[in-house]
Formats: C-alpha cells, structure tokens, sequence
C-alpha cells in the first residue's frame, strides 16, 4: 500500500514531498521519500465578489434581488444600502486600483460607494463595500460597477446593478382642455388630471370625477393609461347650471373597484384626493367654463285664423308669445292628404309671427302646428303645438265668371278645359273639400285637366289668377 504526504516549503513555490510506505505481505515496512521540483503552483491573489453570500459570477449578466445585483423598488427620494464583499481566494495578496469600487452608467449620480473596500486584501482575507441607491426620477436604473485589481484573470472586474424608483402617484393639477366660455346641452368638455408620475388605470368601470353642475354631472375617464395626465370627458345635459364649472370637493375623482398605481410599481397605489375646489390647483382657478343647459321654456304659439277656409288657405300665420330675443325656431305643420310644411326662423330678424303659410295642399280635417325653440347655446325647448281645422267646402259658385273665365263641358267623362285672361292656378275640390287637384305657377290663359281617373260626382274647380278668384261647378260621369 502506498501513502502520499505534501507539505509546503518555503520559497518561491509548492514543493511535493512525497512518503512512500511500502507495506509488505510479511509485516516489514521500508520508508521511503522522494521530491519532485516539477509541481512548482503559482503565487497570484484570486478575487471573489459575493452580494448576500452568492458569487456574483455565478449569474452574470443578470440581476437578481437575492444577490443584491437588483435593489428593488425605492420610492424617489428615499434610500437603500447593500453591502458587498471582496474575497481573495488566492494565495498572494489582493491589491485594488487607486478607485477600490467605481459605479458608471446613466446616472451613476443616484448611486453612491458609501463604504470602500481595504486597498490591499491578504490570502485567504475578505472586506466590503457598500452601494446606496437614492433614485432622484422614477423609472428603471441599470449601471455598471466596477473594480480593478492585480488579480491577473479578472483585472477589470465588472458586475450589473438594477433598480427602479418610484413616486407615490398624487394629483397636482386639474385644468380644462376646452377653451372658457359658456357650453349648452349637447357640447363635450374635456378635463385633464396631472399626476407626479406616470400611472396605470385598471378599470371595472370607468374612473370618473363627480361635478358642480348638477346633481348628476360627471366627467368620464376616456384615456392617458401610462402617462402623467388623464382625460375626463363632460357632456353637457338638459338642466345643467353652473357660473363656473368645477368638481364637488376633494374626493370627487372616484375609481370604484379599479386601480390607480405607479406604472414603475403596481405597490404604490395612487392618492386620488384633487385639489380643494377652489385653491391653486383645482379646475376652478384654471379654467373658466359656464355651463348653461337650461333650455327655452314657458312659450306658446297659436294659428292667428279661426279656421282654414276656401277664402284664406294660402295665407296662413301663427304667433309665438314667449322666448328671448336671442331664440330661434323650427316649425312644421302636418295634416291629412300631404306631406308636411316646415319652416324656421328667429325673433330678431322676423319677429313673433310667421305669415302667409299655404296649407291649400291639404285635405280638410285637423292641421297641427308643433315648434320648437333653441337659444343661442343650442337648447332646444320642448315643443309648443296648436291645431286648426281645415274646411274648404264651397258655399258660392260663380256663374258669370269674371276674368272671363270658360270652363267646359261642365258635364264631362275625362277632360275639361279651362280659359281665361290669366291662370296661375287651378284647384279641384270632392264635394267633402278634399283637394283632388292641384296645379300652381300655370301662367297661361288655357289649361286642360284630365279627371277620367277620378269617381264619378260634382267637383269644384277653383280657378286663381293675380288679383281674383273664381269657382266653377262641374259633373264627372
């Protein structure tokens, strides 16, 4: 059996002695020694730099929070500490450069060497350092540290550090996009809402932030997920009143079961209190919007005639009582047998009244008058109507016609004809008023009507020209 034995002699190497014991079958040992100059191993310092007792060799390249490689999350401002050892695992002693340990990169600022490690480290010695990281902005932090030194596999030892700062999110500003002035029903106002930081908005329902102008008013969150302004929008509704626009109180801005946070750290849940209504900050003193969404109300409107006759059908009015001066009005009027009039206008340039309005297009039985008016914000008011009845029938014929008016056969099976000084229009009534024919902007002395598609019966044939009119009894068989 043979047994090995080294032992270190002093110099400028290892020298290997070697003992050999040569046991022997028969119990008789001879001791034997030799030494061999040709193991000579090297003097040199070898470094080891640990975070936390793990090598930091052994996850190079990435930065990890159980090696101290990542700090963490650290609210801006604020400040953490790692300590770091240095190691020589080799046999000479270690010696660091004039810097000891050095941190560079973006901003090397926010970082600090608070503790240097001993310039010289002996064999089978360790030190530290130590590294504050206080983040001045929000956001992601990765520098470079580095330490040179005699260790001749490593001399520019280099290891990553990560960080990520971070604000508590707060409000510091609220202030309206829309330009001042004064906004009615219908019209959007946006508001924006700063935050100190960059934030992220988890929604259930959309965030939203209750207002002054009525009991319901309130601005609904419509975008700026990820960055330091939000944007609410206000749509201005029937009723709503406010000199000056602002939210109710402080706590107005409500998420409800959604979340506000720090885009850097979803731990740091953002302070929704605004500025106090009012003060330096709020909506109030930034922004001057009026919001006016109370609509024309209390006005009437009446047709000026007792009732739509043979004698007045092409020159009907009505007055509206009621409104500001500033109002303006749509109107329209529906009845049986045609399609419906409309018309439009403003008291300032056209006064309360609408004249000579030709419903002749109708059949006689109830016409109705509905308008509306609209102030000069655009609120519309509701709707004021009126009725008339329409009753055309006939009482007097004319015979001898003025205007020497012909009209021929009087009894007829399809056409008639009709002549005179000056036609402008023909009208053709049933017996029960109903307009059957209508013809405008004749402007001619003959005119021939053809009533073979029309029942059998009398029917009235009114002829119009400039300055009279005239009504002729016909037969269709």
């Amino acid at each position: 059996m043979k047994h090995f034995y080294s032992f270190v002699y002093p110099g400028q190497g290892q020298w290997r002695l070697a003992l050999l014991f040569i046991i022997l079958f028969n119990g008789v040992s001879i001791f034997n020694t030799s030494m061999a100059a040709n193991e000579v191993l090297p003097v040199e310092p070898r470094m080891v730099v640990m975070g936390n007792g793990h090598d930091l060799t052994e996850h190079a390249g990435e930065t990890r929070l159980d090696n101290f490689t990542d700090l963490g999350f650290i609210e801006v401002s604020k400040e953490i500490t790692r300590s770091y050892t240095i190691a020589n695992k080799g046999n000479a002693p270690l010696h660091l450069s004039d810097k000891l340990v050095s941190i560079r990169g973006i901003r090397p600022e926010d970082f600090a060497v608070t503790k240097q490690p001993a310039a010289i480290i002996e064999a089978g010695q360790e030190t530290t350092f130590e590294i504050t990281f206080k983040p001045s902005v929000s956001g992601h932090y990765g520098e470079l540290v580095g330490i040179a030194s005699n260790d001749p596999d490593q001399p520019h030892y280099v290891f990553r550090l990560a960080g990520t700062g971070y604000r508590i999110p707060k409000v510091t500003n609220v202030s309206a996009v829309t330009p001042d002035g004064v906004y009615g029903v219908g019209k959007t106002i946006r508001l924006k809402v700063d935050f100190n930081e960059k934030v992220k908005v988890t929604e259930v329902i959309p965030p939203y932030i209750l207002l002054n102008a009525s009991g319901t008013a309130k601005a609904i969150y419509a975008e700026g997920d990820k960055y330091t302004t939000l944007y609410f929008d206000y749509t201005v509704e029937k009723g709503d009143r406010i000199a000056v626009l602002d939210y109710l109180n402080a706590d107005a801005l409500e998420i409800g079961e959604g979340t506000l946070h720090s885009i850097f750290f979803a731990d740091a849940k953002g302070i929704l209190t605004l500025p106090v209504p009012g003060t330096a900050g709020s909506l109030s003193v930034n922004s001057k919007i009026e919001i006016d969404g109370i609509a024309p109300d209390g006005y009437t409107v009446v047709f000026d005639q007792a009732k739509v006759t043979g004698d007045n059908e092409n020159r009907i009015s009505f007055s509206i009582a009621g409104g500001e001066a500033e109002d303006s009005y749509n109107w329209e009027i529906f009845g049986p047998g045609a399609d419906k009039i409309t018309g439009s206008g403003d008291f300032q340039t056209q006064g309360n009244q609408v004249t000579g309005i030709d419903v002749s297009a109708f059949e006689n039985g109830n016409l109705t008058l509905s308008l509306t008016l609209t102030n000069n914000l655009g609120n519309v008011g509701e709707v004021a109507s009126s009725v008339i009845a329409k009753e055309t029938v006939v009482t007097a014929l004319s015979d001898a016609a003025s205007n020497n008016l012909v009209v021929y056969p009087t009894t007829t099976t399809g056409l008639l004809t009709v002549k005179a000084d000056n036609i402008d229009q023909i009208i053709v009534y049933s017996m029960t008023g109903s307009v059957v024919y209508n013809k405008k902007a004749i402007h001619s002395r003959e005119q021939t009507i053809d009533l073979s598609a029309f029942d059998n019966g009398i029917y009235l044939v009114k002829v119009e020209s400039k300055d009279n009119w005239d009504i002729i009894k016909v037969v269709k068989k």
